[in-house]
């Protein structure tokens, strides 16, 4: 069963490459559409202002989130998929993925023993019911 949809979640810029670039090429290995969702912390604490100021604090941390996201530049080109980091195992080297595998494996003999194990009566001349097996 192959995956038609990826979603992974970035909340940490210094390990978005890194998160990237493993989603990709999972997306890329199952043949998925990738989505990315990226979230960041709002930092203004309204709790501790004065009452009514609230819709101010929001408004100027909207601001501030605003010429931020202004400053970046879209142009670079996305990040070639990386190899395999030392530490990062991969798929087919996965150990759950491998005992996925063998139950499945194990779960179709199973099947094929309990197929090969039925017995088929030849139906009788006069319709009645076939022996009983002993």
């Amino acid at each position: 069963m192959a995956y038609k949809s990826i979603l992974t979640i970035l909340t940490n810029p210094d390990t978005a490459e890194l998160a990237i670039t493993a989603a990709a090429r999972l997306a890329q290995a199952q043949d998925a559409h990738l989505d990315v969702l990226v979230l960041g912390v709002d930092r203004t604490q309204v709790g501790y202002s004065y009452i009514g100021t609230g819709a101010v604090l929001m408004q100027v941390a909207l601001d501030r989130a605003e010429a931020d996201a202004r400053g970046l530049i879209a142009g670079d080109e996305w990040p070639a998929l990386a190899t395999s980091e030392p530490g990062e195992a991969r798929l087919d080297e996965r150990p759950d993925l491998k005992a996925a595998g063998q139950r499945m494996a194990a779960s179709e003999a199973e099947r094929d023993l309990a197929r090969a194990s039925r017995t088929r009566w030849p139906s009788p001349p006069d319709n009645r019911a076939p022996p009983s097996p002993r």
